[in-house]
């Protein structure tokens, strides 16, 4: 009506289908992603389609540092300036 658009009558609806029937009429479905894995077990009782772990290219460079904890700002960002410091 705020349009202007003529007003029509609502719809019926005849069937309702939900996603996971939706995903479940197909045998066979294929994606990427990173963290399906940690959701392996979800996808399997929701779809009934298991998840394959494909190995990375390349091995992880990725470097775990331990957890630090600063009482204030300043000493985090001395922290963050040290570590650019040294990555240099």
């Amino acid at each position: 009506m705020k349009e202007e658009v003529p007003v029509t009558a609502d719809k019926e609806n005849l069937a309702r289908l939900s996603f996971q029937r939706f995903f479940r009429q197909y045998p066979i479905m294929g994606g990427m992603t990173g963290t399906a894995w940690e959701a392996n077990g979800e996808l399997w009782q929701i779809y009934q389609r298991p998840v394959i772990r494909i190995p990375t290219n390349k091995p992880c460079i990725r470097e775990m540092l331990p957890t630090q904890m600063f009482d204030t700002m300043s000493e985090k960002y001395d922290a963050v300036v040290t570590l650019a410091d040294g990555a240099e």
